[in-house]
């Protein structure tokens, strides 16, 4: 079912912020989109909608596409980094890129207890560019590797997932970067998240935030969060129970896009958090006063997610 939900900021914003910057902000869920934003921010969401069934985590996962850099010029070491996320724990293990098919990654590190995830490849080939984001085609091909994963953990039940992704890195040079793959999400639990939403509080739904700053001649720097929600309650990844572990479940497929801002004095990064922590994403706004003076400026940042459905 495909519904859409509008969020209008309130009219009270101070009048210094013009009528245009009060925009609608539309919600549409199949996977859910979320627009937050703030005047000096706004925030934005998007998402597709937790269905409970108790089921071992213990699964064999056929056909997971892993893409990664492959080395043209230097030697690469390729390192798959896949974690389990239980409700009683969230679990890391490092395994070798195994050079043959039907061969099983070694591993190189293991976090949790009991015996770790087993990673055998199955196939291989180069593939198109587009396949790999943000790769510098000058040092890697894109490689397409396809693995079974076999999972087995304790009957913990649902919500339960792994992720898994390739990190490729020079083996002894110095001089060529690094390139992370896209990350994969398996789970056999499902976890609707149409009750699920992004806020810039974690006690109450918000999202549009007012940030007011102080010029100062220089660059005035602030810090804020976002925050995962459920049910319009904060949604805490650092609890191991029940919801806690639905929360860990919904932030791995949580992506946030920052759309910029309107007035080029403001700029703004996102640093995610561990899906352990309270808060998504930390938002670092860097506002440069040097010619604003004594007067008064305004701006609109936006920010995009989009909570995935697996």
């Amino acid at each position: 079912m495909r519904w859409c939900r509008r969020f209008r900021p309130p009219a009270s914003l101070p009048a210094r912020f013009p009528r245009r910057q009060r925009s609608i902000l539309s919600i549409c869920k199949m996977n859910k989109k979320i627009v937050l934003a703030a005047l000096l921010l706004s925030l934005g969401f998007s998402s597709g909608g937790m269905a409970q069934s108790k089921q071992k985590v213990g699964n064999t996962f056929q056909g997971v596409n892993i893409y990664y850099g492959a080395g043209k010029m230097a030697a690469t070491t390729v390192d798959i980094n896949t974690m389990v996320a239980t409700p009683k724990g969230v679990y890391y293990g490092v395994y070798s890129m195994p050079p043959k098919k039907n061969q099983n990654a070694t591993l190189k590190s293991w976090s949790g207890p009991g015996t770790a995830p087993v990673l055998t490849l199955r196939s291989f080939q180069n593939v198109d560019y587009s396949l790999c984001p943000g790769i510098d085609r000058s040092l890697y091909s894109c490689r397409h590797n396809i693995f079974d994963i076999t999972v087995s953990q304790d009957n913990d039940g649902c919500p339960w997932l792994t992720t898994t992704y390739a990190y490729s890195y020079p083996t002894t040079a110095t001089n060529i970067g690094s390139y992370r793959g896209p990350m994969v999400r398996d789970s056999r639990c499902s976890v609707p998240v149409a009750t699920y939403d992004v806020s810039w509080s974690p006690s109450a739904m918000q999202h549009e935030k007012v940030l007011k700053v102080v010029p100062n001649g220089g660059t005035v720097n602030a810090t804020l969060h976002t925050y995962l929600m459920e049910s319009s309650m904060l949604c805490d990844g650092s609890k191991f129970d029940e919801r806690g572990a639905g929360c860990r479940y919904v932030a791995t497929g949580t992506t946030l896009t920052v759309l910029g801002c309107d007035n080029q004095i403001v700029t703004t990064t996102a640093v995610a958090h561990p899906i352990t922590d309270k808060e998504l994403h930390d938002i670092n706004v860097a506002v440069n006063t040097k010619s604003v003076g004594s007067g008064t400026i305004s701006a609109t940042c936006n920010f995009q997610y989009i909570l995935e459905q697996l």
